[in-house]
């Protein structure tokens, strides 16, 4: 396991089998009120994180993505409801952090259009302004978005596939789940 931390928070398992995490853990990693874990014994230890639909299928994320660059000339991005999985047409690294303003809209599986008097930044550090976002949803609770950048007008054509791969992605995780 990489970047091992002792913190000496001690946590005793109740009757039921039950831990409670740490409300610090819980916030660094965005984990949130009915939130799924998924939980791997992995080298006799027990490995908890987020669990994320997307990430599922994040090999049909890419080959999706693919297709839309073939017919859109629109950066666009896939992300879960924390990360960036997927992105093409612009260099941007998966590891860059999401604006807290783009994780609410994913989380309550908001659309936004732009508007010239709200913008609206892909990351924390202000920068890549987001055309449009369309949520990724499964199973009536959100899974993370499609998302465009806004460097031009976008046709609507463009926005189209956009909403139309969002759809995809939807039923794909569906179909998975």
């Amino acid at each position: 396991m990489k970047n091992n931390q002792v913190t000496g928070v001690l946590r005793r398992v109740d009757d039921l089998g039950r831990i409670v995490l740490p409300k610090e853990y819980r916030r660094a990693m965005h984990i949130n009120e009915n939130d799924p874990l998924e939980i791997i014994l992995c080298d006799n230890q027990l490995v908890i994180h987020k669990y994320h639909p997307l990430k599922t299928i994040q090999s049909l994320c890419k080959q999706y993505l693919r297709a839309f660059a073939q017919n859109c000339n629109a950066p666009c991005i896939i992300c879960n409801t924390d990360n960036i999985l997927e992105v093409r047409g612009v260099s941007l690294s998966t590891t860059a952090k999401l604006s807290e303003d783009v994780i609410s809209l994913i989380r309550y599986g908001k659309k936004y259009l732009y508007k010239e008097e709200d913008p609206l930044n892909l990351l924390r550090d202000g920068n890549y302004q987001i055309d449009s976002l369309y949520p990724v949803v499964c199973e009536g609770e959100p899974a993370g978005a499609v998302i465009l950048l806004h460097y031009r007008e976008l046709t609507e054509l463009e926005t189209g596939y956009a909403k139309f791969l969002a759809d995809l992605l939807s039923q794909a995780i569906q179909e998975v789940a």
